[in-house]
């Protein structure tokens, strides 16, 4: 089995780090992460090990290496890539509200999608739910997560992915705020992978920004480039030098997601 390896003598505090079984396409958490503004400053603090097998494809391997993060590829030629299967069946959710809600006191941030949410607290068997979507619904059981306590001391967010419709976030802190899915329906090919993107970019901006709103842009916007295409956006640069995906700067779809909760708001 051999491994690539990259690690620079700066990267002492990393952001974030990811450990993966690697399928054909690259886990998008790490995308997203990259993706921020932080991260193209630093990429050295966003750090990823991948299990490779012999279908792992080269063109993804090079893209991965160009971003410069600190990147482990361990390799088996003797098999083929990982890839993971999410299925569940009966009562898969059902009985575990307890065992479940332990698990979230452990935990800064607790981001199930919306369909998890449900099958686990309200209606629904995980893969769609047994009513129409109901934010109604999805923030009364929030609040009943947020008073058995997030995190140690209760100081936790829970941020439910609820796809199309956009994500809810809510701490005991933290009045509960939807935010809606940017993306244009045209461009829209290939939704996989656009939940992970959007907890990279989280995890990274809410660790250097301590603003569950920040961090919930940013995991929009991460979200937003990855549904354009099947497998990964494009990373370029623009002719100042600066980090283009897809042809636009994070930080520039950034501000247009902004512009278009304000006129929401006005609206």
């Amino acid at each position: 089995m051999g491994s690539y390896f990259s690690k620079s003598s700066d990267d002492k505090d990393p952001i974030f780090v990811s450990l993966g079984m690697a399928a054909c396409l690259f886990r998008t958490d790490t995308l997203g992460a990259r993706m921020t503004d932080t991260a193209a400053a630093h990429p050295k603090k966003v750090g990823c090990c991948v299990l490779a097998g012999s279908d792992f494809p080269d063109s993804v391997e090079q893209a991965i290496v160009s971003w410069g993060i600190a990147l482990t590829i361990k390799r088996d030629p003797s098999r083929l890539s990982t890839r993971g299967l999410l299925k569940y069946s009966g009562d898969s959710f059902k009985g575990s509200q307890d065992a479940h809600l332990r698990a979230v006191n452990l935990v800064d941030v607790y981001s199930p999608n919306h369909l998890e949410f449900l099958a686990t607290f309200g209606s629904g068997d995980g893969h769609r739910p047994s009513t129409e979507f109901d934010c109604a619904m999805i923030e009364e059981l929030v609040a009943q997560v947020l008073k058995s306590g997030v995190g140690r001391d209760g100081g936790g967010a829970a941020v439910i992915r609820c796809a199309e419709h956009g994500c809810v976030v809510a701490a005991r802190s933290y009045s509960i705020q939807w935010f809606p899915a940017f993306h244009s329906s045209s461009r829209v090919l290939d939704a996989t992978g656009a939940g992970n993107a959007f907890l990279g970019a989280f995890a990274v901006t809410l660790s250097t920004t301590s603003d569950l709103t920040e961090a919930a842009i940013a995991g929009s916007v991460a979200a937003s480039f990855v549904v354009e295409q099947v497998g990964m956006p494009r990373r370029t640069s623009s002719s100042h030098g600066e980090e283009q995906w897809n042809g636009e700067a994070f930080s520039a779809r950034i501000d247009r997601f902004r512009t278009m909760m304000e006129t929401a708001a006005k609206g």
